[in-house]
């Protein structure tokens, strides 16, 4: 009988891409008071009670989406499902109105949201909605890190998805407006986080934990390892060109937050990010590892398995300390496994796994010729990863979702 690979040891640990992102703040804009006195110069008349009282409804709702300060598990889901709302009712507005409400000489004032202290103001509602769809994204993705913790694979997939399409978006709208001869924004004057490059990578990003968790359902439901194999590589693409752009020269300090006098700078942003790349390579290592001892190639299965032992010890040392209280939750559960709390890889004893408790009787018959194979098949592994390393680069991707997702679905 054919040796059976082992089953995948991530099951059922919380969510490794639980990045969440910090929301821009706003000051306050006299949005009703502006369209009122714009309605009355151009109709020469009073406007409707019903038409005052729907303005004065819009500000109440700015409003009381620019006083959430910071996202929790009771506020994310209805904070998202309030921001879409009103960026629907944006949008309405910016149809009927010239230059996308620039005739209503409103200024809105939004914060960075990494670099609080750094304001932009713009006079057209397409800001507005630009910085409206920021936060809807950042509240769907916290919305999705609660669903999957409590299990909720599909919804904290969805959910990821339409925040994806909110970034999507948002970039749909800020690069027409910042190119060619006479741009309307000039590119220098917007804040780093909704620069062209930081969407896309935030895009990645939230694409990256939909994979992440269309894989974690897949495993729940015993789907086939090269099934699985496939899902979790296009996961481990994914953060790892989220990764090369946040991680570059141009963004790392950025999304550092600042230190002071009494206060260092703190990089746990940046980190957890690391840790979640890293750890999903080592996820699609394993998964690999296990279509390999499938079709029993078992030199190639090591090799795998050595490589993800090797991943997951990265991703833990690149995780915030744990007595910091900001290490991610993936890999606390992974530690705890091992006595007196060792930073030990999650898959250190796989070889013995494969091996010394498999009995010799239950593995087929190899020729002198296929031993050989398969260590060639490792070796070869083993270069293609060092030299994958090197260059940076990935391969062809397997993408079950797509990048340009509605935020609205």
């Amino acid at each position: 009988t054919t040796a059976r690979a082992p089953p995948p040891r991530h099951k059922g640990l919380p969510m490794s891409a639980s990045i969440i992102l910090p929301l821009k703040g706003t000051k306050p804009a006299e949005l009703s008071n502006a369209l009122l006195s714009y309605y009355a110069d151009v109709t020469k008349s009073r406007p409707p009670e019903a038409a005052a009282a729907a303005a004065r409804t819009l500000d109440q709702v700015r409003e009381r989406l620019s006083s959430i300060k910071a996202l929790s598990d009771t506020t994310a889901d209805a904070a998202a499902t309030e921001l879409l709302a009103y960026e629907r009712q944006l949008a309405a507005l910016a149809r009927r109105l010239d230059n996308a409400g620039a005739a209503l000489n409103v200024r809105f004032i939004w914060r960075d949201a990494f670099r609080p202290k750094q304001k932009v103001e713009k006079g057209d509602l397409d800001w507005e909605r630009v910085c409206t769809l920021f936060n809807a994204a950042a509240a769907l993705g916290y919305a999705a890190s609660r669903a999957f913790r409590r299990g909720a694979q599909a919804d904290a997939f969805k959910q990821l998805q339409r925040a994806a399409g909110c970034f999507a978006a948002a970039h749909d709208m800020v690069r027409p407006a910042i190119w060619g001869l006479d741009p309307r924004w000039e590119p220098a004057s917007l804040s780093p986080d909704l620069g062209l490059e930081m969407l896309s990578a935030l895009r990645d990003l939230m694409l990256a934990q939909a994979q992440h968790a269309f894989h974690q359902k897949a495993v729940d439901e015993g789907t086939s390892p090269s099934v699985r194999a496939k899902l979790a590589e296009q996961a481990a693409l994914l953060f790892g060109a989220a990764l090369r752009t946040l991680d570059s020269q141009e963004l790392r300090d950025y999304v550092t937050e600042e230190g002071s006098l009494f206060k260092p700078a703190d990089d746990s942003w940046l980190r957890r990010l690391r840790a979640a790349e890293a750890r999903a390579r080592a996820i699609a290592q394993e998964e690999a590892a296990a279509a390999a001892a499938a079709d029993s190639s078992y030199g190639a299965q090591v090799a795998r398995l050595r490589l993800a032992s090797e991943l997951m010890r990265r991703a833990a040392a690149a995780a915030p300390d744990p007595r910091s209280g900001l290490q991610s939750r993936v890999f606390q559960p992974a530690l705890e496994r091992h006595p007196r709390g060792r930073r030990t890889p999650l898959h250190s004893t796989l070889y013995s796994t494969v091996f010394r408790r498999t009995p010799l009787s239950s593995h087929p018959s190899c020729s002198q010729r296929r031993t050989t194979q398969g260590r060639d098949v490792a070796q070869r592994q083993l270069e293609r990863e060092r030299e994958r390393q090197s260059r940076n680069t990935s391969g062809a991707p397997y993408l079950p979702i797509s990048p340009h997702i509605s935020p609205y679905l």
